[in-house]
């Protein structure tokens, strides 16, 4: 009996060994659900506060920084939005050639413009294909550049790149569309009226994640928004 005893004594301490190791594995395995829930969560709530813009509202990034050796900046927007004025302000802060995409216009869309008709995507790719040209020149060359360039679809700026991805930056020139209109109101000797804004407005499409595009605010001085500028840039060691 007592040989007997022994055994159930053996057996029983060994069932409950075996469900203190289950009870072990069920909560490690829960706890790194847990676990990977919060990590998603930090994850989620560090991309939302990357997307929002800062107290100063001046820049939005919609792009991680890259490895890859950036060659062409371009910066994008509406007519009036200050592409020109930032570009060639930026020149001499980060010892890059500065290119207006406006002058590789056909003298045909030129006239277009100025009889105050909106380009359509047709009248546009000679000169988006021009402009890519620009930029594959650049990055082959290694040489910095800045490209003053509307871009306002997603499809126009795969164009633009190519396969450059990695190695074209986006600043998206960001404005109300009343403050752009009072300075295209301003300006002289340009052949896009102002009357051409609202146009231009209803075709930019800013919505693909995958882009390299930050956002810049235009709304304040200019001098505030090249210096946002500038520090974006420095941040791809330019």
């Amino acid at each position: 009996m007592g040989k007997i005893s022994v055994f159930y004594y053996f057996i029983q301490l060994n069932i409950i060994y075996l469900l203190i190791i289950i009870i072990i594995i069920f909560v490690s395995f829960d706890f790194i659900k847990v676990d990977n829930k919060i990590i998603k969560i930090m994850a989620s709530s560090s991309s939302y506060g990357s997307s929002r813009a800062p107290m100063e509202g001046q820049l939005r990034s919609h792009c991680p920084l890259s490895n890859t050796p950036l060659y062409v900046v371009i910066l994008m927007g509406v007519s009036g939005s200050g592409k020109t004025t930032i570009g060639e302000a930026l020149v001499p802060l980060t010892n890059a050639t500065f290119i207006d995409a406006d002058n590789l216009h056909s003298e045909e869309n030129r006239e277009k413009m100025a009889r105050g008709e909106p380009l359509t995507d047709e009248d546009r790719m000679p000169w988006l294909q021009q402009c890519a040209k620009v930029i594959d020149e650049a990055v082959h060359n290694k040489k910095r550049t800045i490209l003053a360039c509307s871009a306002l679809k997603p499809s126009y700026r795969a164009t633009l790149i190519g396969i450059h991805n990695d190695a074209v930056l986006f600043i998206h020139l960001s404005g109300s569309m009343e403050i752009i209109e009072q300075r295209m109101e301003k300006r002289k000797g340009h052949y896009m009226p102002p009357s051409l804004l609202k146009s231009q407005y209803e075709t930019l499409e800013i919505r693909n994640e995958n882009e390299h595009i930050h956002t810049v605010s235009v709304d304040t001085p200019i001098e505030q928004s090249v210096e946002v500028a500038r520090t974006l840039l420095q941040r791809h060691s330019w």
